[in-house]
């Protein structure tokens, strides 16, 4: 039961990694001009009022500010994790609320796949999602007073779905062979290796969900990054702690018994490697 749950875990870690490798190379986003084209379906006859983009794969969402900001934060951050995006802005005469309903019911009949998020307008068409938003704060434009803020953001590439799934195959025999290893070298390797592996617990709630999302997600909504997880602050403090711990067995078992090195090096490799140290060990010294 050890060794599958650290194989699962090690496994969910592996969804990350390969959910991450997935988005590698993903399009570019569409220049201004495409992104107001699209984002005006949203709000037809409204002049634009301004634009502000954000190129990178995934990001956090002050990057649309002009500020260059922080570098990422290891130990969590208060911002949201997201997709990058072009944020197009559209003035609007009032703060009547109306504008969302509207945007909503023309992406529906420009013929876009439209959902409702809390209090945001998602739709879906031709390999791309828009994120409508009002905005009172002028945050992501110059303009004063409201606006609806509508982001153009890129469909999740088809091999992310295949890359997380290989990456959670890959991760389960080095979390089954780690459990039984480090159980047979290290004095209650066992419940060391529980702590770790219940302080990495949220990374198999938060990451092996993604294999799934096809099924039950709907369509319109934008993507999320698997690994959007490590940067909340919680689940990144108890991934390094667990971290260190596995660090710790795996230093510990491979200077009790070397029985890690045994089984991870063949004897004939070994033999020619002593032998090699003992010639060069044993050289008498050069003449001067």
């Amino acid at each position: 039961m050890l060794a599958l749950w650290a194989a699962l875990t090690i496994g969910s870690m592996g969804v990350q990694v390969g959910a991450w490798a997935g988005w590698l190379g993903a399009p570019a986003l569409p220049p201004d001009h495409v992104a107001v084209e699209l984002a005006g379906q949203a709000a037809p006859g409204i002049g634009v009022g301004g634009i502000k983009r954000a190129d990178e794969v995934f990001g956090y969402e002050y990057d649309l500010d002009d500020d260059p900001g922080f570098p990422v934060e290891l130990v969590g951050t208060d911002e949201r994790y997201q997709p990058g995006a072009v944020a197009v802005s559209f003035p609007l005469p009032a703060e009547d609320g109306t504008a969302l309903a509207a945007a909503r019911r023309n992406l529906a009949a420009a013929g876009w796949q439209v959902a409702e998020r809390e209090a945001t307008v998602v739709a879906h068409r031709d390999g791309w999602h828009l994120s409508v938003e009002e905005d009172y704060d002028s945050w992501y434009n110059d303009i004063a007073g409201p606006s609806l803020v509508v982001r153009v953001i890129r469909a999740e590439p088809a091999r992310v779905w295949w890359c997380s799934l290989g990456g959670f195959l890959l991760g389960l025999l080095p979390g089954w062979w780690l459990a039984g290893a480090l159980r047979r070298t290290v004095p209650y390797a066992a419940a060391l290796l529980c702590g770790s592996l219940l302080l990495l617990l949220p990374q198999p709630l938060i990451s092996v969900p993604v294999l799934f999302a096809p099924w039950w997600r709907d369509a319109a909504v934008p993507p999320e990054a698997a690994w959007g997880v490590n940067n909340e602050l919680v689940a990144s403090c108890c991934a390094g702690v667990a971290g260190v711990l596995f660090a710790a067995l795996l230093l510990a078992a491979a200077a009790r018994h070397h029985r890690l090195v045994r089984k991870a090096v063949p004897q004939r490799v070994r033999m020619a490697a002593a032998l090699a140290a003992s010639e060069l060990r044993d050289r008498p010294p050069a003449r001067r």
